[in-house]
């Protein structure tokens, strides 16, 4: 299974027990999340636009308040 699958299929079973869900592996999700984004950013050269705040810094922003949510 690839990155981009494997962590598909994580997120849709995360969002079938929501209820199990904990503030680590939601945080831990989300990591991985902006880490597949950059990884599909590299796999196909698609450069960063610095004229514009990157989501991915946002996702990592909300990732370490995860805890506290």
């Amino acid at each position: 299974m690839t990155t981009i699958t494997g962590f598909v299929s994580d997120l849709f079973r995360a969002t079938n027990e929501v209820h199990h869900l904990t503030p680590l592996a939601a945080r831990r999700l989300l990591e991985r999340a902006v880490a597949v984004i950059r990884d599909m950013r590299e796999l196909t050269g698609m450069e960063a636009n610095s004229a514009v705040q990157d989501a991915t810094i946002a996702l990592l922003k909300v990732a370490a308040s995860a805890p506290d949510r």
